[in-house]
């Protein structure tokens, strides 16, 4: 339902009603312009029938006119032509229209009358161009025209116009559902691409199948594409390096700064020890961005399998239950059973653990964290939940960027990089993250919670 109310709101649907709308509209006014420029060119015909009828009676005598009144009702075979003769107190003399009609004034105009009354086998006329004059006798001449044709072309005129107008309307409304459901293919396959595009493929480009505009705009997108996909990747290929290429001197540094710290007892190992604290931490985010930057380029379904999401979180859990316990935390699962999903279990497992050793390293002694699993309709609902100082809400979408760290937490050992790592395992499984306060299970603190199931492109 939802497609058919969209396909009614697309330009091209819009631009075919406009159009069928205009072409009824001159239809219309064409089929209305002949067909009063038709009665109009009948009704002069009557009218000239009437003048030289009239003329042609007024040359008679008296006596003459009511013979060829008569003469003229007898020889008719097609009845168009009506004719009376009264006497000046209108009293019929002659002729087939037994009374004067009412609405018929005598003065000699062309008027159009309707149910005109005749004696020709006691019918009556519907409509009649009609003419009273006074001859020269004094008596009263009526001469009148049935215009039964004009009303015949009238009705003709709109049955044309009422079947022909349906015919066109049906025809056009075939035409717009086939061009929309054409059209509506094309942007659909489009549409599909772009989502994939928006989320990471950057290698897919839009199909083109013509030389339409969307096919010009198709053109122009990829090649757009084409340049971001290039600069990029030179910008990863560059970061990859840095980082690549620093972990062997870091590595060389860290193996001659454990060596000396063994050769060296006493106070001197103290900043030597100082300095191998700092190597690790630096290899560590070296680590970590190696890592986003491969999860960033896999193949986007190349690992994934069905499993039991329940006993994925469960073992996460297990691992990181005892650091908790060690801190003096209260830490908590409440785990529903969800079935199975499709995704790749490996990130998962590490998303999950970096959610939870940032819930650990951040909560103070004495505070909780919790770990729950919901069906949420579409799919399963995973929540993590600690009471540590929280993140602001102006710094929600900050921390899953890479190096952030906020100034609440800034003092505590890291990198920077774990939920930048959990959102890139989401952002290949097209799943929702999403950062809250803990409220309320804990006055303070922060809430992750992350939605399992494929999003739709905003």
């Amino acid at each position: 339902m939802a497609t058919d109310v969209q396909r009614w709101r697309t330009s091209t649907f819009r631009l075919i009603a406009l159009y069928t709308a205009i072409f009824a509209i001159c239809g219309s006014a064409l089929v209305a312009f002949i067909y009063w420029q038709s009665a109009g060119y009948m009704t002069e015909q009557a009218d000239a029938q009437i003048d030289w009828e009239a003329h042609y009676f007024r040359s008679l005598g008296p006596t003459a006119i009511s013979d060829e009144i008569a003469q003229r009702i007898t020889a008719a075979h097609l009845h168009v032509t009506f004719i009376g003769l009264f006497s000046p107190q209108g009293i019929r003399l002659a002729g087939d229209v037994p009374d004067i009609p009412h609405e018929l004034p005598v003065d000699g105009a062309k008027h159009t009358i309707g149910k005109l009354e005749t004696s020709v086998a006691a019918s009556r006329v519907p409509l009649a161009r009609a003419s009273a004059m006074r001859l020269p006798s004094g008596n009263i001449l009526v001469l009148a025209r049935d215009l039964g044709e004009v009303k015949e072309l009238r009705s003709s005129i709109l049955r044309a116009l009422s079947y022909g107008g349906c015919f066109a309307l049906i025809s056009a409304f075939a035409g717009m559902v086939l061009v929309s459901v054409r059209r509506n293919t094309r942007i659909r396959a489009l549409q599909r691409v772009a989502q994939q595009i928006a989320r990471g493929d950057l290698q897919r480009r839009l199909p083109q199948s013509g030389s339409d505009e969307l096919d010009m705009l198709a053109q122009i997108v990829n090649h757009m594409l084409d340049e971001i996909e290039r600069l990029m990747g030179e910008i990863k290929s560059t970061c990859d390096n840095i980082a690549h290429d620093l972990r062997s001197p870091l590595s060389r540094a860290r193996t001659l700064l454990m060596r000396a710290t063994q050769m060296q007892p006493g106070p001197v190992a103290e900043p030597l020890e100082r300095a191998l604290t700092e190597v690790d931490v630096a290899l560590g985010r070296f680590r970590a961005m190696l890592r986003i930057s491969e999860i960033e380029t896999m193949h986007r379904r190349g690992g994934f399998t069905t499993f039991n999401f329940r006993e994925l979180i469960e073992e996460v859990a297990d691992l990181y239950g005892p650091l908790a316990e060690d801190k003096g935390l209260d830490f908590r699962s409440d785990l529903i059973d969800v079935g199975t999903i499709h995704a790749d279990r490996a990130l998962l497992f590490e998303a999950l653990g970096n959610m939870l050793d940032n819930a650990i390293k951040f909560t103070p002694v004495g505070g909780l964290v919790r770990i729950n699993l919901h069906q949420d309709g579409p799919g399963a609902r995973l929540e993590v939940i600690d009471s540590g100082p929280g993140i602001a809400a102006d710094e929600r979408k900050a921390v899953t960027q890479r190096f952030y760290r906020s100034e609440r937490t800034a003092q505590l050992p890291g990198s920077g990089l774990g939920l930048s790592v959990v959102a890139a395992v989401m952002r290949l499984h097209n799943y929702a993250m999403r950062i809250s306060d803990a409220t309320p299970v804990a006055s303070t603190g922060t809430r992750i919670t992350v939605c399992c199931w494929p999003q739709p492109l905003a």
